[in-house]
């Protein structure tokens, strides 16, 4: 039951949040001790996965956050370690991940998060059908999270762990973005002119390599 029995509220979740960022700075014990959370909030696998919770970097402020789904719903919260700045969102959709990231960007605007959101603007082009065929195939990053892109249609998809589909937005003929998502990448050939690894990059600030699979 633990991926999908935990049915709260946005208010609640929010009290974890505040109740976390408290115990980081040894000013609560309410939830866990001071000293296991600031464990907890340690990476673990890599810079971004730490226990039971994500890390994320915006400029100089690190951020612990996770997102939720189920048949209908979508939840997503953001907590500062630091800086004491947090958000929690829920939706009654199964596809509302871009109406999240508009909203936690929005929040970060007004509420003056520095470094949090920065607000691009990008000319998408067309790339030749037989060339996107190149980039479709099975990508790894870390030998634990699977990237498929395949076609559909005219259009170029990613496929994260068999699951959640993202279109990729291309700025130039090997590089795109997501626009659901906070992530832009490129295709990279290897030396004998084979595309052979995705770079992707979340936020401008951590870089993942996914290779591809044969």
């Amino acid at each position: 039951m633990a991926p999908d029995g935990l049915w709260t509220t946005p208010s609640d979740l929010g009290r974890y949040v505040v109740e976390t960022q408290l115990a980081y700075k040894g000013k609560s014990r309410k939830t866990l001790t001071p000293e296991f959370t600031r464990l907890r909030l340690c990476p673990y696998l890599d810079s971004s996965i730490a226990f039971g919770t994500f890390i994320s970097k915006k400029g100089d402020n690190k951020y612990f956050e996770h997102g939720g789904q189920n048949e209908g719903f979508l939840s997503h919260y953001f907590g500062g370690i630091e800086n004491g700045e947090g958000v929690v969102i829920m939706v009654n959709s199964s596809n509302g991940t871009a109406l999240i990231n508009e909203i936690v960007s929005s929040v970060s605007l007004v509420y003056g998060w520095k470094n949090f959101y920065h607000p691009e603007t990008k000319k998408v082009i067309s790339v030749p059908n037989e060339l996107l065929q190149t980039y479709t195939g099975e990508y790894m990053i870390n030998n634990r999270i699977s990237y498929t892109i395949g076609l559909k249609g005219e259009n170029l998809v990613l496929i994260v762990n068999h699951k959640d589909v993202y279109s990729l937005l291309f700025t130039s003929e090997a590089e795109f973005f997501i626009y659901e998502a906070p992530y832009n990448g490129r295709f990279v050939k290897n030396a004998a002119g084979v595309v052979d690894t995705i770079i992707i990059n979340r936020d401008r600030e951590e870089t993942f390599k996914a290779i591809r699979k044969y």
